[in-house]
């Protein structure tokens, strides 16, 4: 993890935690904090998957999302609360489906922008760089349907198939 984000120019140390069980999910929190659950590790198909979401979840760190992320949610509601006097229930409850529009379209940006990062960085360090897309590829298989597809503007994610196409390249 700490070669991928040196090899990003990223300053701070990062650190990994595997927490046991489900779901087959990993995600970065401020300061370089990945949390990884092991059933994602233990349901890879080989290490080049788990080393396909290690670099996209440094991809995250490096671009510090999770603290942009942060910042925008609580500054939306923080410029509301200003506006309104922290009194209108009316402009907070008009304004709350935004910023959740507003959230789940950086989300979707975010974690294209963490995909393409992710595969550079595993290229420039002469990682092999297939492993992201054929971990979506490998969910794709498991689930009936695409669930980000499926929650169209309501997902945080951009829809698998989308995902796979922008990162089967790197095969």
């Amino acid at each position: 993890a700490n070669r991928l984000a040196k090899a990003a120019d990223y300053e701070h140390e990062i650190t990994v935690h595997v927490i046991a069980g489900g779901p087959v999910n990993a995600f970065t929190l401020p300061g370089g904090i990945l949390v990884f659950f092991s059933d994602l590790i233990d349901q890879a198909k080989d290490s080049s998957q788990v080393a396909g979401v290690l670099a996209h979840e440094i991809g995250h760190a490096v671009h510090y999302h999770p603290t942009k992320g942060l910042a925008r949610q609580y500054g939306i509601e923080l410029m509301v609360k200003l506006v309104s006097g922290g009194y209108s229930d009316v402009l907070n409850t008009l304004t709350s489906g935004g910023n959740l529009l507003l959230a789940l379209r950086n989300g979707r940006a975010f974690e294209r922008d963490a995909d393409a990062t992710g595969v550079s960085l595993l290229e420039k360090l002469e990682i092999r760089a297939d492993g992201i897309a054929s971990f979506f590829e490998q969910m794709l298989e498991k689930e009936t349907s695409d669930a980000a597809a499926s929650a169209g503007i309501w997902s945080s994610h951009p829809p698998t198939a989308e995902r796979i196409a922008a990162t089967i390249e790197y095969r």
